[in-house]
C-alpha cells in the first residue's frame, strides 16, 4: 500500500502517488485555468502558472 503525496492518506494501490479525492481536486483546478484560456501546454503563454 502506498501514502498520497499531497495529503498523505494511506492505503492507496500499489504504484499510485495521489489519493481519488486530490486527484480529483488538481483535475478540477486544471479545468478552471483551461477555461479561463490557459494554455497548460504553452510554456510562454503568460497565463500559465507553471
Amino acid at each position: 500500500m502506498s501514502t498520497c503525496e499531497r495529503c498523505k492518506a494511506t492505503g492507496l494501490d500499489k504504484g499510485m502517488t495521489l489519493c481519488d479525492p486530490c486527484l480529483r481536486e488538481i483535475g478540477a483546478a486544471l479545468q478552471e485555468l483551461e477555461k479561463q484560456g490557459v494554455d497548460l501546454l504553452d510554456p510562454d503563454d503568460p497565463a500559465n502558472p507553471y
